[in-house]
């Protein structure tokens, strides 16, 4: 994971690396497709973050986080936070999991459930597989869906039902 993308990806969003939040790390982490603990432990071992600042960071879990977003949840499945800064093309999800997109962002096809609105943006679970287009202040993205523990060939993983 280039150290340097990480710093410019928090630049970028005028975070401050040293006082950023978990919910601040998790959105570098999605965007890399990355694990926030993976995140947080390269950040300490390449010095751009203190002991201290890691240990505080991984008392929050991605359940918690996630927890702090919706509130409680039967079941803690993957979520992804995608922010309006963020400069990706594809986003990859499975049934049953949440993403968080910016507000007013227009998506193509009924593939997401919208619950809420919340401090990151809005709240959406992945309802079907396939393939939909989604466009945020005039950036635009595929969010291709998976079913939940799909087993198969991978050019077939988001075909519809």
């Amino acid at each position: 994971m280039p150290m340097a993308g990480i710093e410019a990806a928090f630049e970028k969003r005028k975070w401050n690396l040293r006082d950023a939040s978990p919910i601040q790390y998790f959105t570098i982490s999605s965007i890399f497709g990355t694990g926030y603990t993976t995140l947080v432990t390269h950040c300490r071992v390449n010095g751009l973050i203190n002991e201290l600042k890691s240990a505080a960071l991984l008392k929050y879990s991605p359940a918690k986080i996630l927890q702090h977003l919706i509130g409680p949840t039967d079941y803690k499945p993957y979520f992804k936070i995608i922010d309006e800064n963020a400069e990706v093309s594809v986003v990859d999800i499975e049934t049953g999991s949440y993403i968080f997109l910016p507000e007013h962002t227009m998506i193509e096809g009924d593939h997401l459930h919208k619950l809420k609105k919340v401090e990151v943006g809005e709240a959406f679970v992945a309802e079907k597989p396939g393939i939909i287009r989604a466009v945020a202040s005039s950036k635009g993205y595929f969010i291709r869906i998976q079913n939940a523990g799909y087993n198969g060939l991978a050019e077939y993983r988001h075909l519809e039902d």
